[in-house]
């Protein structure tokens, strides 16, 4: 894995291989996306990881905006300091910050970037708040090229089960034939 900060695709864009954006927030989920992403984009592929963070609130007085935005940095630093330790395929990481809501923010890195798709890790919510709107749907109805929503893997390989009762609900996808649980 090598890891860059230079665009891999857009106007400066020097090759041809695939380019993958995925939302990175260092959980086992974000990295379940990030390795399938890694997966999907190929030897030489680019893989985009993009922590959104939502900008700090303009009602705060001065020396606390200053302190919410230097603890917002520090985090970001910490989730992109784990993407060197990770496994990953013979692909370049590149790590982004994007300020925004994370639908939204993706959705934008990967216009910008010109990425063929979208990974996005799945908590497993359960059906209340997976019905009040998960990240992963959110960024389905939004994005303008597929999206791959990566459910968390446990250590047997099976995908890991959050919920207490063994119902799913379809949902279907262009890209998978896969039930999702919310």
């Amino acid at each position: 894995m090598h890891v860059q900060t230079r665009p891999s695709r857009g106007p400066n864009a020097t090759t041809d291989h695939r380019t993958i954006v995925v939302g990175y927030d260092g959980s086992s989920e974000a990295q379940a996306a990030l390795s399938a992403a890694a997966a999907r984009a190929g030897d030489g592929g680019t893989v985009v990881a993009v922590y959104a963070t939502e900008p700090p609130s303009n009602w705060l007085d001065t020396p606390y905006y200053a302190r919410a935005v230097e603890m917002r940095r520090e985090r970001a630093a910490r989730v992109f300091e784990e993407l060197g330790r990770l496994e990953l395929a013979d692909v370049t990481v590149e790590a982004e910050v994007a300020e925004g809501p994370v639908p939204e923010a993706l959705a934008e890195v990967a216009r910008i970037r010109d990425a063929d798709e979208i990974a996005v890790g799945s908590r497993r919510l359960g059906w209340l708040r997976g019905a009040l709107g998960s990240v992963s749907r959110r960024v389905l109805r939004i994005a303008d090229r597929p999206v791959v929503v990566v459910p968390r893997v446990s250590a047997d390989g099976e995908p890991a089960d959050r919920t207490s009762n063994g119902s799913a609900i379809p949902v279907p996808s262009p890209i998978s034939a896969h039930s999702f649980r919310f």
